[in-house]
């Protein structure tokens, strides 16, 4: 007869094309539900009571189950193919006929584990395609990946660094400071190679840069901190300069065309011609493609669109909002499309000057309701920003007026005026207030003024 302990893990090992299987004792009985749960006997005492036959008889049918479904589970993810199975026996623990357990485990170990059938392949996104565009642009010509250096190694070594899209190049730069303390170094380096390929000195404070897939990289020269300068300046991969723009303004934007032959630059406001533009340089032909007042907010970065070298359109990219084209010839080519994302998506920031803009171009039913929907979401984002806030009122309570409700504008006034009394006068809101019927007048007049 063959006597099981109240056993319910076992040890597996493959070795030399060979299984054997060892049971390992629990002190905690049998996990499963309604079995009979027996403790192990103690050091001291050598006499064990079988189980009674019903339940070993449970337990096999439970074991049974479970070998079959876990074991081809294993078999198949490590896809482990065994030409001799054989399962030798612990005769400490399996003693007499084998049988139950030990005997359906053999079967099963006999059995060829079907293969799981291949998945439906299905034809790539275009998102999908441009991932995979871009994960195969990221390897060698030998097709093994490039593998950049720490963080920390890549600032000590190059200082803050800015990798190429294809994570070929590392354009690395310290800042020496509005004082101009330390020495201004930028660097790049081949990480194929591992090889620094040029080093800059000239420049009197590199404080951004950016990197092109052909190892064109450009640098923001913001120069001393006693004015307002900076300059866009061009390098090939051997340091050579290839252009240069100046300008009497900060930059707030720089980026390069993976192709390296375009720079969008957009620089902060400033008291003269410089003030807040943005424009599309061609490295080149050493010109400026396009300049222009930007059409998006200041957080905006650029992306290109080109065919064989020739620039198609100029993306300003946002977050949570999306990307919106420039022609190559400037003109700006979403203007709905990003109207409409700061109505439904933007920041109270966001919102309320594009609630401004709808209102002031479309005074229709619908673009009012959408313009009120959109403020409504405005005030109630703004929280502890009281500026915004009053500016959010105000605004609402014009929409109303124009919607026709004058005794919710009213209330919207006096929101406004309760957090900022300069916002409106008590005398405007009474003369809305008085073009109220009689009664809805009286009652606007005592809410908007009730010690009156």
């Amino acid at each position: 007869m063959m006597r099981l302990y109240n056993t319910t893990k076992v040890i597996v090992t493959i070795r030399d094309k060979n299984i054997h299987v060892q049971p390992v004792a629990a002190s905690v009985g049998f996990h499963n539900p309604g079995l009979v749960s027996e403790s192990l006997p103690s050091r001291r005492s050598r006499k064990v009571r079988p189980l009674e036959q019903s339940t070993v008889q449970a337990f096999e049918s439970s074991k049974v189950a479970r070998f079959e479904s876990a074991f081809s589970s294993a078999r198949r993810q490590l896809d482990v193919i065994i030409p001799q199975r054989k399962v030798r026996e612990t005769s400490d623990y399996f003693t007499g006929k084998s049988m139950g357990v030990l005997s359906a485990f053999k079967r099963l170990l006999s059995k060829p584990v079907a293969p799981e059938p291949p998945a439906a392949q299905q034809a790539p996104t275009e998102a999908e395609a441009r991932q995979k565009e871009a994960r195969a642009s990221t390897g060698t010509p030998t097709g093994k990946r490039i593998k950049l250096p720490s963080k920390i190694d890549d600032l000590l070594e190059m200082g803050l660094t800015v990798h190429s899209p294809n994570r070929k190049w590392t354009v690395g730069y310290a800042d020496p400071g509005p004082t101009l303390s330390r020495e201004s170094i930028v660097r790049l380096r081949n990480n194929e190679t591992r090889e620094i390929c040029a080093t800059v000195r000239s420049l009197v404070r590199p404080f951004a840069v950016d990197v092109s897939d052909v190892g064109v990289w450009v640098v923001d020269d913001a120069g001393p901190a006693s004015e307002l300068s900076s300059k866009v300046v061009a390098f090939d991969s051997a340091g050579e300069e290839l252009y240069r723009r100046a300008y009497r303004a900060n930059l707030l934007h720089m980026n390069i065309s993976p192709c390296g032959r375009y720079i969008a630059s957009v620089t902060a406001n400033s008291s003269n011609e410089d003030s807040y533009i943005l424009e599309v340089h061609d490295v080149q032909e050493r010109r400026v493609v396009f300049s222009r007042t930007p059409a998006t907010t200041t957080h905006s970065t650029y992306v290109f669109e080109t065919e064989e070298n020739q620039l198609v359109k100029v993306f300003a990219k946002l977050p949570k909002l999306g990307r919106f084209g420039y022609a190559a010839s400037g003109e700006f080519l979403d203007k709905k499309k990003y109207l409409t994302a700061r109505l439904t998506k933007g920041s109270y920031g966001e919102r309320i000057p594009a609630v401004q803009e709808l209102i002031a171009k479309d005074s229709s039913e619908k673009a009012l309701r959408q313009a009120l929907a959109s403020v409504e979401v405005a005030i109630a984002e703004s929280g502890e920003s009281r500026s915004w806030q009053v500016t959010g009122w105000l605004l609402k309570a014009k929409i109303l007026e124009s919607l026709g409700q004058p005794g919710e504008a009213v209330k919207a006034y006096e929101a406004a005026r309760h957090l900022n009394p300069r916002a409106i006068t008590k005398k405007e809101i009474d003369a809305l207030a008085n073009m109220l019927p009689s009664d809805a007048s009286a009652a606007a007049i005592q809410k908007t003024h009730p010690q009156e």
